[in-house]
């Protein structure tokens, strides 16, 4: 009675949730996470119903929409959860369809639109497991030049202080 009522009056929300378990939440891989790697979760778990865990997407037209204005970000936000095991690939996209995704602190859930995805009862829990920190917002620098000249300067800071 109390949430109809509730309903009734425009009070209780009707939409799904993400339901994150703070041990997920408290874990160094998941702390260890860039920002963007962060976005990615909440705009994957905008998509997630509850019921389709393992048929999560995350195609260029949809997350453009949420506000991701490159590929390259987007691709590396996925590397790095994949590598922090807070998700798995369930499914390899390619021209059919895109790459499918599962969050790995719930089991996957049966996808009737695609019978190749295996459900499971117990969540695979990859998130648990120990990995190392990655860097993918890193720079790569280049092992000094053996030949004794200095590496060419680039970019308006260095021109400025080579000036002085």
């Amino acid at each position: 009675m109390a949430s109809t009522l509730q309903r009734a009056k425009g009070r209780k929300e009707t939409g799904t949730f993400l339901p994150v378990p703070t041990d997920v939440l408290k874990s160094p891989n998941f702390l260890g996470l860039s920002t963007k790697a962060k976005a990615l979760i909440l705009d994957l778990g905008a998509r997630f119903t509850g019921f389709n865990n393992g048929d999560l997407a995350a195609p260029w037209s949809w997350m453009q929409e949420r506000g991701w204005r490159s590929k390259d970000t987007l691709h590396r936000a996925i590397k790095e959860l994949l590598h922090a095991g807070m998700i798995e690939q369930t499914r390899q996209g390619g021209l059919h369809g895109p790459s499918l995704y599962a969050f790995t602190w719930r089991p996957v859930d049966e996808c009737k639109a695609h019978p190749e995805i295996a459900p499971t009862k117990v969540a695979s829990g990859k998130w648990r497991q120990s990995a190392e920190i990655i860097q993918v917002d890193a720079k790569t620098q280049s092992p000094p030049r053996s030949s004794g000249k200095s590496a060419p300067i680039v970019g308006q800071d260095q021109l400025k202080r080579v000036a002085k």
